[in-house]
């Protein structure tokens, strides 16, 4: 498969459309993207179709980020912290401080052969 992840369509998957890369850059079928966070940033990462067009997001911050999912409860985590955005669970991502962010967009079907080893974040 050779899959091309277009940068707008994988920024509205953050959520309300300000999130608007500072840098966007592309290898083969990753992205790679820098944005600017500050204390109002937040982030409604969108739960894609599962129709083999659905991308991951490997997500580290200068800042403390809150990730927010289903249960309601936020999860911090400590910046420089390795996020991963799983294409089919919907969540928040709430920045916790004013920094940036690297993104790193990877076809779902490079990844989902690790998706058995995924499970709930830990404390």
């Amino acid at each position: 498969m050779g899959t091309v992840i277009d940068t707008r369509a994988a920024m509205r998957l953050l959520g309300n459309g300000r999130e608007n890369p500072s840098v966007a850059q592309r290898f083969r079928g990753v992205l790679a993207t820098q944005h600017a966070l500050d204390t109002t940033t937040e982030w409604s990462w969108s739960a894609q179709a599962a129709d083999g067009d659905e991308v991951a997001v490997m997500l580290t911050a200068t800042v403390p980020l809150a990730i927010v999912d289903d249960d309601g409860a936020p999860h911090e985590v400590s910046a420089g912290t390795l996020c991963f955005l799983h294409p089919h669970r919907r969540l928040r991502v709430i920045a916790l401080g004013t920094g940036t962010a690297m993104c790193s967009w990877v076809p779902w079907y490079a990844l989902e052969e690790i998706e058995s080893g995924v499970g709930a974040p830990r404390d």
